[in-house]
């Protein structure tokens, strides 16, 4: 396989682990939005942000990895190595804004009365905009992706 083919499906790969674990992370908060008590509460938080956290990093160091190695591979076209070092620029800087919104998204969970809900009330009213906003920050999401795929969809001449 070549490198456009690996540069396509390594990004397309990266947008759907972003869709799957969010999909997977509101069908836990869903699971959990009546905790059995505070402490188990609060450990499944940590647990929770330590997953997404990780999850960030590795998304990062992904993509410096694939950016890096397209450059050092001397086969790609400079237009394509650019490209690729412009995603890794952008990633960096989307991974930070996704790194402060959990970041703001968890203390904000801890510190609302999970005890006190009414038990009828599915979702929160202030977690139902977090999920709104995260809702549309992945949308944005991949159509970014999906943009920046289209750019280099056709094989470069000679390929």
């Amino acid at each position: 396989m070549d490198w456009f083919k690996q540069s396509q499906e390594m990004l397309k790969m990266w947008s759907d682990t972003q869709q799957k674990m969010w999909a997977n992370w509101m069908d836990s908060m869903k699971e959990f939005s009546q905790p059995q008590g505070p402490g188990v509460w609060e450990k499944t938080l940590e647990t929770w942000q330590s997953a997404v956290e990780n999850m960030l990093e590795t998304q990062a160091q992904w993509i410096r990895l694939w950016a890096g190695s397209l450059a050092a591979s001397g086969s790609a076209p400079k237009e394509m190595v650019d490209g690729a070092i412009r995603l890794r620029d952008m990633s960096e800087r989307w991974t930070k804004f996704q790194q402060e919104l959990w970041s703001t998204w968890f203390e904000m969970v801890r510190t609302m009365d999970w005890f006190n809900q009414p038990q009828d009330q599915e979702t929160p009213q202030p977690f139902q905009v977090w999920q709104d906003m995260f809702k549309k920050a992945m949308d944005s999401q991949m159509e970014w992706a999906n943009s920046w795929i289209a750019t280099f969809s056709e094989e470069p001449p000679g390929e």
